[in-house]
């Protein structure tokens, strides 16, 4: 007879031989390579272009004819913020799925509030966007890592802004047994692939107009090393995310 978890193995005490079952950790599912070859190309490009812009801008800052028209320096600096912005996100989202790939991640598992954890991830999204941890105010603690839990939650965001319609993204929760389920909701264009929003995808190929292309595998790769499930619908010009947490008890 065979018992989930349990493998039975022959030991001998006192000479004598006899069968003890003995607990196998539960696996986590495999999970393919974020980084790809073809997908590794397309970001050696991605990482290269904001530098060029970056050097491009400085050299017009440094122009002492430049430098008399306060308004273009303005407009250089923020050309510059935005482009550093975006190499930052970018070499971070590289840095998290080689982490992923090669297993260096060790979440620790404690309970810990998803309005706190979407509240740390909101610090660096622009000001136009709007997204109230609020949404998450009465929802139960879950069990997780809380530092992998804020960059998954802050991942799903950036990736709904890459590839929503407008800058409102809203968050609603419920429990469904020992699970929290936390749904992510944004209007989408028709074109927009909800299967993609989930997968590592060089920018613009999946509808999505900007961000790394990475976020969506990132979060999916946090959420099943947090034990969890992440998945992706899109019906009435909505795009939804579903992430599914044990309830801390």
């Amino acid at each position: 007879m065979a018992w989930p978890g349990l493998t039975w193995v022959v030991r001998r005490t006192a000479g004598r031989c006899c069968w003890q079952a003995v607990a196998v950790p539960a696996q986590r599912p495999v999970q393919p390579p974020i980084l790809e070859p073809d997908l590794l190309r397309v970001l050696g490009h991605e990482l290269r272009s904001p530098l060029a812009s970056l050097l491009g801008y400085a050299e017009l800052m440094s122009d002492e004819d430049e430098q008399a028209d306060p308004p273009a320096v303005g407009r250089f600096v923020g050309a510059v913020a935005r482009n550093a912005r975006r190499q930052l996100d970018l070499v971070e989202d590289v840095l998290l799925a080689v982490a992923l790939d090669t297993g260096a991640l060790t979440p620790v598992a404690e309970a810990c509030s998803p309005m706190r954890a979407l509240s740390l991830s909101l610090d660096a999204l622009p000001p136009d966007v709007h997204v109230s941890a609020l949404d998450l105010v009465e929802a139960p603690p879950v069990l997780a890592d809380p530092a992998l839990l804020a960059r998954c939650l802050g991942l799903l965001v950036r990736r709904a802004v890459a590839c929503g319609t407008d800058a409102e993204i809203t968050w609603d929760w419920s429990v469904d047994g020992d699970l929290l389920l936390l749904r992510l909701h944004c209007a989408a264009e028709a074109a927009t692939d909800h299967e993609g929003f989930l997968r590592a995808t060089p920018r613009g190929s999946d509808g999505c107009a900007a961000g790394s292309g990475l976020e969506g595998a990132l979060a999916l790769g946090l959420v099943s090393l947090l034990g969890g499930r992440l998945s992706a619908d899109q019906g009435g010009g909505r795009l939804m995310a579903e992430l599914r947490l044990p309830v801390a008890r």
